[in-house]
C-alpha cells in the first residue's frame, strides 16, 4: 500500500491500478499557529508568524500531527514532551477543545507494549504453542503500562488522572480516532 500526501488532500493508492482521492481541508487556510505545530519551515519568513518558536522548542512539543487541531484542540497540559514521573504518584493530562465530541474517540496507551510472553521471556514456536496456551491462557494478553484512574469531562475539556504502572514505560501516546498517535510524551523515571 502506498500513501501519497498532498497539501489539500491525499491520494491513497491501494493497488497500482486503483487510486482514490480524499480531501483534507486542514491545510487550506490553516492558522499559522496550528501549522507550526508539525510543519517547521526552512525559511522562517514562511511561518507567517510575528515570532517563531526556536527549532529546539518545536521538537519538544508532544504534538505529532495536525489531527489534534482537526478535533479542535486549543490547549493542553503538560506542554513539555518529556514527563518526569514515578510509579507512586499519578499525574494529570488535560486536553481542551473548541467544541464537544465523543470521548470514545480518544484513547491513551503506554509504550512499549508488553505481553506476558514478553515479560516471561518465552519463545513461542509452532511446536510449543499448544502446551504454552494450556499453561498460560493469557500469554498474548497485553500488560498495561498505565491506568487511567479518573476522567473528568466538562463541556470541551477532558482531564485524565493517569497512574504509571511500570518503570519500563517509555512513552505515552494519545490517539484521536486513528491508528497513529496524535500526541506522544516521552517518560523519564
Amino acid at each position: 500500500m502506498v500513501f501519497i500526501r498532498h497539501y489539500l488532500g491525499k491520494r491513497i493508492c491501494i493497488q497500482e491500478l486503483f487510486c482514490r482521492k480524499e480531501k483534507n481541508l486542514f491545510f487550506y487556510l490553516t492558522p499559522p499557529e496550528q501549522l507550526i505545530s508539525d510543519h517547521y519551515p526552512d525559511d522562517l519568513r514562511w511561518s507567517l508568524l510575528d515570532s517563531v518558536t526556536a527549532k529546539s522548542l518545536f521538537y519538544k512539543s508532544p504534538i505529532q500531527s495536525h489531527q489534534p487541531f482537526e478535533y479542535g484542540l486549543i490547549n493542553y497540559a503538560p506542554k513539555s514532551k518529556i514527563l518526569k514521573l514515578d510509579t507512586l504518584h499519578p499525574f494529570k493530562l488535560v486536553l481542551e477543545f473548541d467544541r464537544q465530541f465523543d470521548l470514545n474517540d480518544i484513547s491513551i496507551n503506554g509504550w512499549p507494549m508488553e505481553s506476558l510472553k514478553d515479560k516471561l521471556n518465552i519463545e513461542v514456536t509452532l511446536e510449543n504453542y499448544d502446551s504454552l496456551e494450556n499453561s498460560y491462557p493469557n500469554l498474548s494478553l497485553i500488560i498495561p503500562k498505565i491506568e487511567i484512574v479518573e476522567q473528568i469531562v466538562t463541556e470541551n475539556r477532558i482531564e485524565f488522572i493517569i497512574q504509571p504502572l511500570s518503570a519500563s514505560l517509555k512513552q505515552i501516546g494519545i490517539y484521536m480516532d486513528s491508528g497513529w498517535p496524535s500526541m506522544i510524551y516521552d517518560v523519564e523515571f
